[in-house]
């Protein structure tokens, strides 16, 4: 995963400060931001290979959010976090992690996103 690029969106600042931690250590780059407006400029900036991020958050939902992602580079690969499981139901080619994220699963994630 060192050779990857991770943008992590999610509006809780102590979730933040402590995923933030973890994913500097597994990804060369990670571009944490607090709502999806930031979120995107960030991506199209900088094209990160891998999108985490919660589903609400403020100034743009993660649901617009993925959907923008997927408009303009559908082969992303986008990491959905909430505790609202209904309302990720609705979203199709993303990978789910309901919160609170058990951490052997989110690793497991990440090694395959890594790959």
């Amino acid at each position: 995963m060192k050779n990857k690029t991770v943008l992590y969106a999610e509006d809780d600042a102590m979730v933040s400060k402590i995923m933030s931690m973890i994913l500097v250590r597994e990804f060369r780059k990670v571009y944490t931001v607090k709502n999806g407006r930031e979120a995107l400029a960030v991506f199209r900036e900088h094209k990160p290979d891998i999108v985490i991020t919660d589903l609400a958050m403020p100034e743009m939902s993660g649901f617009e959010l993925v959907d923008r992602i997927k408009e303009e580079r559908p082969e992303t690969k986008i990491v959905v976090t909430t505790a609202y499981r209904e309302e990720a139901d609705r979203l199709d080619g993303v990978i789910k992690l309901f919160k609170p994220i058990d951490r052997d699963e989110f690793f497991k994630c990440l090694r395959e996103l890594g790959n």
